[in-house]
C-alpha cells in the first residue's frame, strides 16, 4: 500500500482561502491547466520549450514581463527566454533574484521592487515580482519569474500557482531531455496530459466547495485518484503548538482530527525540514510511525 501525506508549512489555509476572489483564482487555474496541456502536448527542443515557457507564464498571470532561467552545462544560471525585460542592467537585476531563488530552493516575493531594501533596483521598470525555483526532485533545473508594473500585484495564491507552473516546467524539461526515446516520451506526455485534466476537474470542485472541510476532502480524493495512492492525508501545521492536524483523509479510518508533534514521523520530518521525503519501505526507516498495517511505502510533501 502506498501512502501520501501533504503538510502545510506556509500560510494557514483558512487565511489563504480569503486572499483571492474565487472568480479570479478559477480563471488563473484554468489558464494554468491550459499551460500544462501546452507544455505536455508535444515534444520540443529546449530552445523552443524555453520560449514557450516564457509566453505561457505571461498568459497564466496576464502580465507582460516574465523570465525563464535555465542551468547550463557548468551549472550556471542563464537567461533562456524572456518577455519584455529591458537592457543588460535590468536583466542582471532579474538574474540576481533568480539565482537566489534557485540556490536556496525557495521562492522570492517582492511587492515593491524599487523600495525593497534587499532587492531594490532603479534599473527595473517593474514594481512587483515573483520568482520560484524549478526543481526536479532535489535537482535545481532553473527558475521562473513573473513581474508587474503595479505595486503589490501578486498574493499568496499567485505564488502557489507559479510554484505549480514551475512543477509543470520541470516535468516538460525532463521530457525534453529524453527526446531520443520516442516511445517513452510519447507515453510521458500522454500520462501527464491525462493527469492535468483530472487535476483541473478536481481543483475546480475544491475551489467551488461550500466549506473548507469539503474542499480538503475533494483535494484528498484528487490526489488519490490522480496518483493512484491507497491512502492520502492532508495535514495543517499549528505553529504555536508545533503540531500537525489531519484536516482531510482518504483511505484512512477515522484519522481526521488526529494531531501529531512536528518532531515525529516521516510527515513531521518533511514539515520541519520543508522538503519532500520518499520512503520506499517504511520498515527500514526509523522515522516512520505506523498508521496502518497495510502501508508499505510513504511519500510526504510540504506545501
Amino acid at each position: 500500500t502506498k501512502c501520501w501525506t501533504c503538510i502545510s508549512t506556509a500560510t494557514p489555509i483558512a487565511d489563504a482561502w480569503s486572499l483571492n476572489p474565487m472568480s479570479d483564482l478559477l480563471a488563473k487555474m484554468k489558464r494554468l491547466d491550459e499551460a500544462g496541456k501546452s507544455l505536455c502536448s508535444a515534444a520540443a527542443g529546449v530552445e523552443e520549450l524555453s520560449n514557450r515557457i516564457s509566453r505561457l507564464a505571461s498568459d497564466v498571470f496576464e502580465q507582460d514581463v516574465t523570465a525563464f532561467f535555465l542551468k547550463d552545462g557548468k551549472e550556471k544560471l542563464v537567461l533562456a527566454a524572456h518577455q519584455n525585460i529591458g537592457g543588460i542592467q535590468e536583466q542582471k537585476s532579474w538574474a540576481t533574484i533568480a539565482e537566489f531563488s534557485a540556490k536556496n530552493k525557495k521562492p522570492v516575493f517582492v511587492s515593491d521592487l524599487k523600495n525593497d531594501l534587499k532587492w531594490s533596483s532603479e534599473e527595473s521598470a517593474v514594481s512587483s515580482l515573483m520568482a520560484v525555483p524549478i526543481l526536479y526532485g532535489k535537482k535545481v533545473l532553473g527558475a521562473v519569474e513573473v513581474g508587474s508594473f503595479k505595486l503589490g500585484a501578486f498574493d499568496d495564491f499567485d505564488l502557489c500557482i507559479l510554484e505549480n507552473f514551475a512543477n509543470l516546467i520541470a516535468s516538460a524539461l525532463h521530457g525534453a531531455s529524453a527526446q531520443n526515446e520516442k516511445l517513452e516520451l510519447t507515453e510521458h506526455y500522454k500520462n501527464r496530459s491525462e493527469l492535468f485534466e483530472m487535476i483541473h476537474r478536481r481543483g475546480r470542485a475544491a475551489i467551488e466547495a461550500t466549506s473548507m472541510k469539503e474542499a480538503m476532502r475533494n483535494i484528498a480524493k484528487m490526489i488519490a485518484e490522480g496518483l493512484k495512492y491507497e491512502s492520502v492525508a492532508i495535514m495543517v501545521l499549528d505553529r504555536k503548538l508545533e503540531e500537525l492536524e489531519a484536516v482531510s483523509a482518504c483511505g484512512y479510518a477515522e484519522i481526521e482530527g488526529l494531531c501529531i508533534p512536528i518532531s515525529r514521523g516521516v510527515t513531521g520530518y518533511s514539515a520541519k525540514h520543508r522538503e519532500a521525503v520518499d520512503v520506499p519501505d517504511v520498515r527500514t526507516d526509523p522515522r516512520y510511525v505506523q498508521g496502518s498495517l497495510q502501508t508499505h511505502s510513504e511519500l510526504a510533501v510540504p506545501i
